[in-house]
């Protein structure tokens, strides 16, 4: 539940930082070319259904997170700050440590996805940090 939280939360993140034109047409390209029924985007997301990673992974690239099947982190930072804005300085540090372990990832897809988890873990363990 805290990953779907997370997950829309970025995507409600994104949407107030960019122009609503360009993420509605994210996620348009994006269920169109992982095949990700669009009804799944209203309800929680399996971090572990593939095709929900890959369709994370295709926004990211779409908005400006991902490039080259790596997360940036400077960009990534951004979005989570933005996500928890009382968060301290260790927080960032972690969310760094994610990020890192997202781009050791192989494949995109695993790669948002881990990257993504790990945050969600992190801030469980800094006061429960989702905003729900």
């Amino acid at each position: 539940m805290k990953l779907a939280l997370f997950t829309l939360g970025i995507l409600s993140i994104l949407e107030q930082t960019v122009c609503d034109e360009k993420l509605q047409a994210g996620i348009e390209k994006c269920t169109k070319e992982t095949g990700l029924a669009a009804e799944k985007l209203s309800g929680p997301q399996d971090i572990n259904d593939p095709v929900m990673k890959c369709f994370m992974a295709c926004l990211s690239e779409v908005m400006g997170v991902m490039k080259d099947g790596k997360i940036i982190e400077s960009v990534f930072l951004e979005e989570i700050a933005n996500f928890y804005p009382d968060a301290d300085s260790s927080f960032q540090t972690n969310v760094k440590e994610c990020v890192a372990r997202g781009n050791a990832q192989a494949d995109k897809c695993d790669a948002i996805a881990t990257a993504k988890e790990c945050v969600v873990e992190v801030a469980g363990e800094h006061g429960g940090l989702i905003k729900t």
